[in-house]
């Protein structure tokens, strides 16, 4: 089924800006990363979160809810796009501070 692939790779989406996160918050902490390497991370920070963007607003039925990997249960459209901020706004706080 199209829809059903199509909110896994949502999901998967998500799985991949987490993880995009995660290494810029460990680039930012070391100390032996430089400024370049720091911001090639925040780029593909922002370009996960991008994909996610995109998916969601290929999304045509909006009653359709996402599995957030996080919560571990099914959102819908809003809520899940708020998450995703959220995981992309804790990140670049924690890399500049």
């Amino acid at each position: 089924m199209v829809i059903a692939s199509s909110v896994r790779a949502w999901s998967f989406a998500q799985v991949v800006l987490v993880c995009a996160c995660r290494l810029l918050h460990l680039s930012s902490r070391a100390t032996d990363v430089g400024e370049s390497q720091v911001r090639n991370e925040e780029t593909e920070v922002k370009n996960a979160h991008l994909r996610v963007q995109e998916g969601l607003a290929e999304m045509r039925d909006h009653k359709l809810t996402i599995n957030s990997t996080l919560q571990r249960r099914p959102l819908n459209r809003s809520d899940f796009a708020q998450e995703t901020q959220a995981i992309v706004d804790q990140a670049f706080r924690q890399s500049h501070g």
